[in-house]
Formats: C-alpha cells, structure tokens, sequence
C-alpha cells in the first residue's frame, strides 16, 4: 500500500492545492494512460456533480467509493473486523449485486 503525502495548502485560506495528487488538470487526467489515475479522476467527477446524480447513481457512487477502499485495503494494519462477515470484497460483491438492481422513475 503506498503511503499518502499531504497536498500543499494554500497560505491564505489553509485548503489543500490538488488534494486528489493529480499534479495535472482533472480533465488531463480523465485522459491519463495509466488506469489508476483515469479511475481517481472519474471519482473526483463523480463526488464533484454529487448534488446533479440521480439517486441510483449516488449509490453506485457509493459502491465505488468502498471498492476504492477494498483497493486500499491492508489486512497488516487492519485492527478489527466483525467477526463471521465475509472478507471485504466478498461482501462488496454480495452487496452490490444488489444495490445496482435499485431504480426510480
């Protein structure tokens, strides 16, 4: 798992500059080779219309969100779990199956 380093704050309101770590405009990025930075810059798309999604796209917002922890996911640091639930990604994928299948008019 590679370690996150804080983004650079702005010295007059104390934000984070590019707390995603592109380095690189958003729809550069969006556009970018390697499959890991498109899916952070897809993501940050996503969370940046949140209030304009439909509700079954906040869902799947959601679900891409916690496979973006599964991604993270290390069992070395790992303090609890609940005990007889399914590892992380089993559950992600029982979950899903049945969220995905929620619509509305």
């Amino acid at each position: 798992m590679s370690e996150t380093k804080p983004s650079p704050a702005c010295k007059e309101c104390g934000n984070e500059i590019d707390p995603w770590g592109f380095g690189i405009p958003v729809q550069v990025a969006l556009d970018h080779q390697l499959a890991e930075v498109r899916c952070r810059a897809e993501l940050k798309t996503k969370f940046d219309s949140y209030r304009s999604l439909r509700p079954e796209e906040k869902i799947r917002l959601a679900m891409d969100i916690l496979w973006d922890v599964n991604d993270e996911w290390d069992n070395d640091t790992l303090t609890n779990y609940p005990a007889g639930m399914p590892s992380f990604d089993e559950f992600l994928s029982e979950l899903g199956s049945k969220l995905y299948d929620i619509s509305w008019e």
